[in-house]
């Protein structure tokens, strides 16, 4: 689910069928060193960005830079995790060579909606 939030406070929530989550890499510098964790990946999948372009709000009517965040509402019966590895450098794409560590089992509680289940298991 996205949910874009205008400064007006009105939200506009849309939906998108999903069985994979491409998660980005979260990164300090061009190169990572150390080892990220799935959460992490998951934090920066979830987090609170503000949207480049004017939105137009349904409520006040006014264009302005609104700010978007991604949450999972339900979840599917097998959730793919697919990891963003590469990245654009100045002339070419490179890959990160960093180590994401996982959990066996993960709670999914801070980034789903009211209505989905948050416990699931990962398996290897």
């Amino acid at each position: 689910m996205n949910c874009v939030k205008c400064k007006c406070g009105a939200e506009h929530i849309t939906f998108e069928d999903f069985i994979a989550l491409s998660l980005p890499m979260p990164r300090s510098s061009i190169r990572i060193t150390h080892a990220n964790s799935l959460i992490q990946c998951l934090t920066e999948y979830t987090k609170l960005e503000e949207i480049q372009y004017e939105y137009l709000c349904d409520k006040c009517k006014k264009k302005d830079k609104c700010k978007k965040q991604t949450v999972i509402w339900r979840f599917p019966p097998i959730l793919i995790l697919h990891l963003k590895r590469f990245y654009a450098a100045t002339w070419r794409k490179e890959k990160l060579d960093t180590l994401v560590q996982f959990p066996t089992e993960l709670d999914f509680s801070p980034y789903k909606g009211k209505s989905s289940n948050s416990y699931v298991m990962i398996r290897t």
